[in-house]
C-alpha cells in the first residue's frame, strides 16, 4: 500500500484514510495505540485492552460481512459470540 500525505487541523487531528481503515480493519469508536518513535515516526496500531472488546470487534467485523454479503444479519452469530466469551471468562476466573 502506498503512503498517505494528510494535514493535520488546528486541533492536531488527522484523517486516516478509509483504504487504510478497511485494510487493517478499524471502525469508528476503535481505540487507536499511538506510540512515538526517536526518529520522529510514530506507531498506529488498533489497542485491544481485552478478550471482550476482542469479541466485540469480531462481532462488528462479521455483521458487517454477512449484510455486505446477504443484505440480512443473522442474531445467531452474537448468541455464539457470547457463549464464547463466557466459556473464556470461565477458563480465566
Amino acid at each position: 500500500m502506498a503512503g498517505f500525505n494528510r494535514k493535520m487541523d488546528d486541533l492536531g487531528r488527522l484523517i486516516i484514510p478509509k483504504e487504510v481503515r478497511k485494510t487493517l480493519h478499524w471502525c469508528p469508536g476503535d481505540e487507536i495505540e499511538i506510540t512515538p518513535q526517536d526518529d520522529g515516526s510514530i506507531i498506529l496500531k488498533k489497542y485491544e485492552p481485552d478478550f471482550s472488546r476482542r469479541i466485540e470487534n469480531l462481532r462488528q467485523e462479521l455483521r458487517e460481512y454477512q449484510i455486505e454479503q446477504t443484505n440480512s444479519y443473522d442474531t445467531k452469530i452474537d448468541l455464539v459470540l457470547e457463549k464464547i466469551a463466557k466459556q473464556f471468562n470461565k477458563m480465566e476466573a
